[in-house]
């Protein structure tokens, strides 16, 4: 039966250290802003994760704020998935006509959470025979979709070196770059 660890059972700079952890998940910081030496921060900030009491205390509170906060890493990448795969045409429509924006009630939900922000500036001004004209700009800029995809991209493990996929996708890639620049291009303009 695993024996449920209180806080009062760490040392003072120790129990810091795991209030401080909880902040950012950053066991240097978390051991520099408990009071460490900077110096052997990251050392003892590492040996305290591992030191079983610490990491209960630690897990207990993570567990603790995910059931208060209902945030889950299935939520995370949901969200994240979301971003990744938006597509703008959800949320605007274009062509010879110009652009125009959808109204947000026919918005999705997934569709709406890929904005960041909206933008809308409006302005009266009086041309030149005294007719008062109005004008309105609008702009719309949506989540950091490749910083979305390079996130969730980690997490997958689907980046890095160890990955078969990623490093064949390489050789590829430069293999084609090779080939690119061993072609000859032929004038046709004749």
């Amino acid at each position: 039966m695993k024996r449920e660890r209180n806080i009062d059972e760490l040392t003072p700079k120790q129990r810091l250290f795991a209030q401080e952890y909880l902040v950012d998940l950053n066991a240097t910081q978390a051991a520099i802003r408990a009071g460490y030496s900077r110096k052997t921060a990251r050392k003892i900030g590492q040996e305290n994760l591992t030191k079983p009491d610490i990491q209960a205390v630690v897990d207990e509170a993570l567990e603790a704020r995910a059931e208060r906060t209902r945030v889950t890493a299935d939520k995370v990448v949901t969200e994240l998935a979301k971003l990744d795969f938006s597509d703008l045409r959800e949320v605007a429509s274009w062509g010879s006509f110009g652009l125009t924006w959808k109204d947000s009630e026919n918005l999705t939900g997934e569709a709406a959470a890929c904005v960041q922000e909206i933008n809308y500036k409006h302005e009266v001004r009086y041309d030149q025979n005294g007719y008062r004209v109005e004008t309105g700009t609008m702009k719309m800029k949506l989540h950091d979709k490749k910083g979305a995809l390079k996130m969730l991209g980690e997490h997958l493990g689907i980046f890095g070196a160890n990955n078969p996929d990623v490093a064949k996708l390489a050789d590829t890639f430069m293999s084609g770059v090779h080939t690119v620049k061993s072609m000859q291009v032929e004038d046709l303009s004749e």
